[in-house]
């Protein structure tokens, strides 16, 4: 998604990302709660071969440490600059959500209901 911003809005230089040795996935952001990065720790540890680089500082930092205590592959990149982040690294990019886009939850369908209107 665009965000109307031209290349150079810092006036920084380009930053290349450092060479990684494990495939990865990162996920950027404010570290609070509502953000769900939890969700996203909870998710990795089913993927030991796959690091999740997290970028981003909060009020819930603390907590999300706690929560990846023990798993190697769980990396706190701390907070960064606008020339951080790539294209290459935007495409890794994970974006839990635990509502549908127009807000409302998402419902599952109950077992032995019917899944359309006018049907039964």
């Amino acid at each position: 998604m665009p965000y109307f911003l031209p290349e150079d809005y810092t006036g920084l230089p380009p930053v290349d990302p450092p060479a990684q040795p494990r495939p990865y996935v990162a996920a950027a952001g404010r570290l609070e709660m509502i953000k769900r990065f939890q969700d996203v720790i909870a998710a990795i540890r089913h993927l030991p071969a796959l690091d999740l680089r997290i970028a981003g500082a909060g009020a819930f930092e603390a907590d999300l440490r706690r929560r990846a205590e023990g798993l190697g592959n769980v990396h706190f990149e701390g907070r960064l600059d606008a020339a951080g982040p790539n294209e290459e690294e935007e495409r890794r990019s994970a974006h839990p959500q635990r509502r549908a886009p127009r807000g409302r939850p998402r419902r599952r369908p109950r077992a032995g209901k019917s899944q359309g209107r006018g049907a039964g």
